[in-house]
């Protein structure tokens, strides 16, 4: 039997925070014995000076073990993808990596996923017309940009959802937005590392039901998602609890924050998953708008899978979940005190969150799939 091969564009670099994307690398190598070749993504926008602080903060992180089955290696470019002609003046620079990818697929049978729509992608679909590809879809890419950058990226989204093999989507919104792709296209929504997971206590998991100092927790970025508008709202509300963000703060409240309102930076999965066992209840304060309509939230898996009743915005996949009976929704005129005691009223079963565990884990998710090697 051929050595399988995986070339995958990413979303992410790997020496970012654990996300799906490293979650399905992983999956690939244990179920087909897959060397994989990731390729760290490269700006299909114009640069902002946000950029440069958090390539400084990447750069400063502590370089991780990397597994001897996975070669990772950069995409160089110049930061002009929205303009026309942009893959010209790149191809240049891309040759060596397009050598690079020919070697490696020639050692096996060879799958290449597509984890963002960019102008490489395309190019590489064209150079590669016998190899499968699998677009994998966790955003609504196009919506996180403006002006140019969101027409360039909404059009080679839809030329690269038309020429791969197959299409995986993260949520129902992203799957009725590639519906005229349906015959391809399988929903796989997000899930939680199940391996990195703390042991759970025995009985139920809350420690207090009714603690005179709650702590509300959110683990994640605070980008133009985050809804600050919200999060004081809920402050004011509930002057007795503590609310703990965590993550790295990219969008700044534009009026003062409450003095129970605290930040801290972001840290490593397994810290965010410790810093979690301290929560009360777990928050996701998302914005109501269409970059946040095709979301499913790893952090409600996370929560949940620690044992957190969970009070969110009604955004995204999320609002398909009022069948769980430990989600609290809470609008921006909501009674927040109201909606607090009663999601630290709520009583979490050990049995619950083990079933829970078993039931959305990546394993069961990228299993229930199927992928074509060449």
């Amino acid at each position: 039997m051929s050595e399988k091969r995986l070339v995958y564009l990413a979303n992410v670099p790997w020496r970012s925070f654990s996300q799906r994307a490293h979650m399905f690398v992983r999956w690939i190598h244990d179920q087909y014995g897959a060397q994989v070749l990731w390729v760290d993504p490269y700006p299909i926008r114009f640069p902002r000076l946000s950029d440069w602080r958090r390539l400084q903060k990447l750069a400063s992180k502590e370089q991780e073990v990397q597994p001897s089955w996975l070669e990772v290696v950069k995409t160089t470019s110049l930061p002009v993808e929205p303009m026309l002609g942009s893959q010209y003046i790149n191809s240049v620079f891309w040759r060596p990596l397009h050598r690079k990818i020919d070697a490696f697929i020639k050692k096996g049978d060879a799958l290449i996923a597509i984890g963002k729509p960019s102008a490489f992608a395309l190019q590489l679909l064209g150079h590669h017309e016998h190899t499968p590809f699998l677009y994998d879809a966790m955003d609504d890419v196009p919506e996180f940009f403006t002006g140019r950058a969101r027409e360039a990226a909404r059009w080679r989204e839809s030329e690269i959802a038309l020429r791969v093999d197959r299409i995986w989507v993260s949520s129902h919104t992203l799957q009725k937005k590639f519906s005229h792709h349906a015959a391809k296209t399988d929903l796989v929504l997000n899930a939680c590392a199940d391996d990195s997971l703390p042991q759970l206590p025995q009985s139920t998991v809350n420690r207090d039901v009714s603690p005179s100092s709650p702590v509300l927790g959110y683990v994640g970025a605070m980008a133009q998602w985050f809804d600050w508008d919200w999060v004081i709202k809920l402050a004011h509300k509930c002057p007795q609890a503590r609310i703990r963000l965590i993550g790295p703060l990219v969008t700044s409240p534009s009026q003062p924050m409450p003095g129970n309102i605290e930040i801290l930076p972001a840290c490593e999965h397994r810290d965010a998953l410790n810093h979690m066992r301290n929560f009360d209840v777990g928050l996701i304060p998302f914005q109501i708008n269409e970059l946040t309509e095709a979301v499913d939230p790893i952090k409600y898996y996370e929560y949940r899978a620690m044992g957190l009743p969970v009070i969110t915005s009604r955004f995204g996949q999320m609002r398909r979940r009022t069948s769980d009976k430990h989600i609290f929704f809470a609008e921006q005129d909501a009674a927040f005190d109201t909606i607090v005691k009663q999601a630290l009223a709520c009583r979490v079963e050990h049995r619950h969150v083990q079933e829970f565990r078993e039931i959305h884990t990546w394993r069961r998710r990228f299993n229930s799939t199927n992928l074509v090697f060449a």
